[in-house]
């Protein structure tokens, strides 16, 4: 991987998430894999990386840092958070739901100390959070209030394949209601904006999937599609942005012609997405997050069969 000025400039750093779930593994099997140009600290345990490490049969002794200005190339870096407990891989328990926001804090400290980070996160285990008495939906909701956003786009990405979504991590019996003229507005202009200005994209292309995977049947299925999703588009276009739809997002998904329209912009769609990272839009630090659910048993002692993401911030020309 060959790394621009303005992306090595940048310092990743990553909270590992959920301390029993696989968060730690990937940052383990992952971190021999990226350029020592890429420069990566880790908010951790260092003992629980250590055992962890040791768990999966990966050498590693981490280099523990008290600030991002001690960083070592060719190290694991590492900036303390206190567990406070001996982790069993695979076994939550709610004491890590205080660690996990502890994590979260830090890193935005560091942000708040140095523009030139940016957050990655592993996946968390709401329930867990929310069963250790903090109040927590997600790392969208929690991020946009700690930098004060008002308006964040969650997009799910995966190589040329970008969607943004206009809801987060709400029932789904309270979906519908939320599906607002001024919600899929504001998700189209935050991601026509974070297209640009993030992405370095001059023309963005935009295709808006329906509520349903029949995108309403012509009103037979729903009429969200042609009351409060269509006449927001032809806005768009009235204004000469690339913003076409709606469109059935179950066809759409899987076919050559998706991948030609979101080649360059993301699909808009409110139903989830196969795709493997997420980015959040609209909020002053790049942020990027792993998967969005917890299984405890993908928490494994052979590394070998780990798929594993390589992060890498995409520098706007």
């Amino acid at each position: 991987m060959r790394l621009s000025k303005s992306e090595s400039d940048h310092t990743l750093v990553i909270t590992p998430g959920e301390p029993a779930g696989i968060g730690m593994d990937v940052c383990l099997a992952s971190d021999a894999l990226l350029p020592d140009a890429l420069k990566r600290i880790y908010l951790a345990d260092p003992e629980a990386l250590a055992t962890r490490a040791g768990l999966l049969g990966i050498k590693c002794s981490p280099r523990v840092l008290s600030n991002p200005k001690d960083y070592a190339p060719g190290s694991l870096n590492v900036i303390p958070c206190d567990l406070g407990y001996t982790v069993q891989a695979g076994k939550i328990d709610t004491r890590s739901g205080p660690f996990v926001v502890q994590c979260l804090e830090k890193a935005i400290s560091l942000w708040e100390a140095d523009p030139n980070i940016a957050l990655v996160t592993g996946p968390i285990q709401k329930s867990v959070v929310n069963q250790s008495g903090i109040a927590f939906s997600g790392h969208t909701e929690w991020l946009a209030e700690r930098t004060q956003t008002d308006k964040v786009v969650m997009m799910l990405a995966d190589g040329e394949l970008r969607v943004a979504l206009v809801t987060t991590h709400l029932p789904l019996s309270k979906v519908a209601c939320a599906i607002t003229p001024e919600a899929v507005r504001a998700t189209i202009a935050q991601t026509l904006i974070s297209l640009k200005e993030d992405f370095g994209i001059a023309k963005p292309r935009i295709s808006v999937c329906g509520l349903n995977p029949h995108a309403g049947e012509a009103g037979y299925l729903g009429r969200e599609e042609i009351d409060i999703i269509t006449p927001v588009i032809a806005d768009f276009r009235g204004r000469g942005h690339f913003v076409q739809g709606h469109y059935p997002l179950t066809p759409l998904l899987p076919s050559r012609r998706c991948r030609t329209l979101t080649r360059s912009s993301p699909c808009i769609t409110i139903r989830a997405c196969p795709c493997s990272n997420t980015v959040g839009l609209g909020m002053p630090l790049m942020s990027r997050w792993g998967c969005q659910s917890f299984e405890p048993l993908l928490t494994m002692a052979r590394p070998s069969i780990l798929q594993v993401p390589v992060v890498r911030i995409q520098a706007a020309s």
